[in-house]
């Protein structure tokens, strides 16, 4: 007889979840998703930051050795004269199919970008589309007499034309040698 008393029992008892436990386990769910979620667009926007401030930096510094490492091995700068500042540098070098060798900024493809010209030769550009360069800067600080000294300067921002938070970047380069 107790048997049955408790099969009976064990019947009618109710099995499964109420509602509420229902709605209680999906508010934790979305939580837990939702802070998921949240971490990886932080961690997505995070790597994203990182490089856009690797490619500038790299480009940059790139840029302002290749300028100085060729004025340091030129024979004579044409432009800035001394005491002067332009927004290019044209010198010459030892070669003199070479000559003359010129850094300047150009448009193109609707940015700013660091050109190279040697000589007759086609130009290159020492800067990719994903930068641009501005204020562009080159001063020949050289005494009377003495030897030429260059003070270069130029700012390289990521190129964000979608105007996203996270793409913006920008650094100022700054570069001094004399020649040899």
């Amino acid at each position: 007889m107790r048997r049955n008393i408790k099969n009976q029992y064990v019947d009618q008892c109710p099995k499964g979840y109420t509602i509420i436990e229902m709605l209680l386990y999906i508010a934790i769910f979305s939580l837990i998703i939702g802070s998921i979620l949240s971490v990886a667009m932080s961690i997505a926007d995070q790597r994203i930051q990182n490089q856009v401030t690797q490619e500038v930096d790299y480009q940059g510094n790139m840029a302002i050795n290749s300028i100085t490492q060729n004025i340091r091995n030129a024979n004579s700068i044409n432009n800035p004269t001394p005491t002067n500042t332009s927004s290019s540098v044209s010198f010459n070098s030892p070669t003199a199919s070479n000559n003359p060798i010129v850094y300047d900024a150009v448009s193109d493809q609707g940015v700013n970008r660091l050109r190279l010209r040697i000589g007759a030769m086609p130009s290159e550009y020492l800067t990719s589309t994903r930068v641009s360069i501005s204020n562009l800067s080159i001063s020949n600080r050289a005494i009377s007499g003495g030897r030429d000294s260059i003070y270069i300067s130029f700012t390289l921002s990521y190129h964000n034309p979608a105007n996203k938070p996270q793409l913006n970047y920008q650094k100022n380069f700054y570069g001094v040698t004399t020649l040899r």
